[in-house]
Formats: structure tokens, sequence, C-alpha cells
């Protein structure tokens, strides 16, 4: 009788999982018998061969896991026996060391069928210590060295990655901060005009009100000539009120404008926050920036991102030639007309 057809007769979980490892093993599982006299509680032993790898030629590896299940597998520890034999490319130090790992994942599997991720995990051991003994030790150091350049850039991948998300994440940081300080610069400036506009009222009323008393005071000059103000409090007034109305008068627009920054690594190893640069000309740098106030009758808004150049002045001689092309570029730059170019007047 064929292994499989005594296997299903055990209805059990025990005898449905030794089907199935004849089945998915034929070559490798080979049925020992019982371990006692004749009944349900005898203990199935069988023998399961693995390798390294499935093809006979690429493994270089091997063992026998000699395995004997109770009648209470999976449900109890106690009634699962397992053994490692060595066949070869494995040491006893390696063959105690693999059942030690396959001891600790039982215990893990308590309540299921575990043979077969049991020698699934026996295979992956076996694979990490896959060496072929006709190989030489200089072919071994080529791995290992093949191994350690493969897991630096590895590392170096994964570094580089985790700092270009550390500047993207400080450059979304720092805009949001930059639209935040703009808007609220705009909120001050508005509040701002809002009270020199009601001062400008309040002097306008107090004008009017002073102008209707100097009528009043028109009709009756004797009797209110004491009470009738001097030249010089007219005179207060006037200065007050032009004082008011220079008040009002919104302040000359100024553009303000702030450079993007970015995060660098310096010689130290560590990170400096520096000027973003887009370009390094013969006289000057260019960087990116954002306004922080509207520019160029409100072609250039609050929140734009635009680069700008600054030039640097040299001492010396070359100070007058560099003066020169810098007003050259400036002319050339004037006669420029496109909508993304602030127009130089």
């Amino acid at each position: 009788m064929s292994d499989s057809k005594v296997f299903s007769l055990d209805k059990t979980t025990r005898g449905l999982e030794l089907v199935s490892l004849a089945a998915i093993f034929p070559d490798e599982f080979e049925d020992t018998g019982t371990g006692g006299g004749e009944g349900e509680d005898d203990y199935r032993q069988f023998k399961l061969r693995v390798r390294a790898e499935n093809e006979p030629e690429k493994s270089f590896a091997e063992v026998d896991l000699l395995v004997g299940l109770g009648p209470n597998y999976p449900e109890d520890l106690e009634s699962l026996h397992l053994q490692v034999s060595r066949r070869k490319g494995v040491d006893d130090e390696q063959v105690h060391e693999l059942e030690k790992i396959l001891q600790e994942l039982a215990k893990s599997l308590i309540g299921r069928e575990m043979v077969f991720e049991l020698a699934q995990a026996a295979q992956e051991y076996l694979r990490k210590h896959n060496i072929d003994p006709k190989r030489s030790i200089h072919d071994e150091m080529l791995e290992q060295q093949r191994q350690q350049k493969e897991a630096q850039r590895l590392e170096e991948e994964k570094k580089r990655r985790e700092e270009d998300q550390m500047a993207l994440e400080m450059k979304q940081l720092q805009r949001s901060r930059m639209l935040a300080e703009a808007e609220v610069e705009m909120r001050k400036r508005k509040e701002l005009y809002k009270k020199k506009a009601k001062a400008k009222k309040m002097d306008r009323a107090a004008g009017e009100l002073w102008s209707g008393s100097e009528e009043e005071e028109s009709h009756s000059p004797d009797e209110c000539a004491d009470e009738s103000p001097t030249s010089s409090d007219r005179q207060d007034s006037s200065e007050h009120k032009s004082s008011s109305e220079d008040m009002c008068d919104p302040p000359k627009p100024s553009f303000r404008w702030r450079k993007f920054e970015t995060a660098q690594r310096s010689q130290a190893g560590e990170y400096v926050v520096v000027p973003e640069v887009i370009g390094v000309g013969r006289f000057g740098v260019v960087y990116k920036a954002m306004a922080e106030s509207n520019f160029a009758q409100g072609k250039l808004k609050v929140g734009t991102v635009f680069a700008i150049k600054e030039f640097t002045l040299k001492k010396g001689v070359l100070r007058d030639e560099q003066i020169e092309k810098i007003m050259q570029e400036i002319d050339c730059h004037r006669r420029l007309d496109h909508p993304n170019i602030v127009k130089v007047s």
C-alpha cells in the first residue's frame, strides 16, 4: 500500500498534513513507519530531505529532518519530535544552530500544521551557507566585496533619499513661513491705512466745525470778540491739519523680497541653511526669491516666486570696468519686453 493510501486512512490534522507533504516532496519525503503499536495513539515518523536549492547540482548544503508526530499534534509541542541529521555542506555547530531555530519557530506555530514551514525555514538557513567547495578563497573574497559594495550602495541610496526628503520639507516649511509673514505684514498695513483714514476723517470734521464757528462769530463780532481764536491758534490749527494730511498720505511703495533657503551638508558633516542659487555669472549671482510686497503696478504680487540677480562690485582698478559692464547689462534688460520679466524703467 502506498504512503498516500496509508495516510489517507488517518483523517486527523496529522494525517492530512502527511498526505500533503508526500505530494509536495515526492522525492524528498520518506515514511519511516510508526513509533509503537497499532492505533491512533502511535507516532507517525518520517524523514524529509531539505536542500539549499531545488536543483541538486546547485545545492551544496543538505540536511535530513527526522520528524515524529504524536497523537496530540499540533496542539501539544511535546507531540512533535524533531531532529536534524547532517548530510553535506554543514558542520555539527551549524546543525545545532538550525535545530534551535526550528524549535523556536515550532513554539510560535502551535495549533496549526507546521512541518512545511519548518522545512522552508531550514531551506532558507541552508541557502545562507550554500558554499561551493570548489570555490577558491579568492572567489570568496570577491563575493564578500561584492556584497559589501551592494550593501554600501543601498545605504547611500537610502541616505540620499532621506536628505532629499529633508530638503523638500525644509523648502515647504520655508515657503509656508514666508507666506504667513507676508500675510501678517499685509494685515498690518491695512490696519495702518484704516487708522490714517479715520484720523483724516476726524480732521475733516473738526475743520468743518471750526469753519462753522467762524461764520457764527462773523455775525456777532462784539459778543464773541474775546472768544475768537487768535492768529497763533489758527496757525497751530493749520499746522495740525497739514500734518494730519501728511499722515494720511500713503507711504511710497517699497519692494520687499526674500531669498529662498535650502539645506546643504557642510564639510564638517553638519547641515547649514544657505540661499538657494539658480546660477552664477561673471559679476553676480542669481537667486530664487519670493515677493513680500506688490511691485510693478501689481504685476509682481505678494507670494510670487521669481529670480533676482545680485551684483557684487570689486575693489581696485576693475571697479569702473565692472560698473560699465553692469550698466550695459541693465540697458539690455531695459529693452526686453516679456510678461515674465519685470520691466526696467
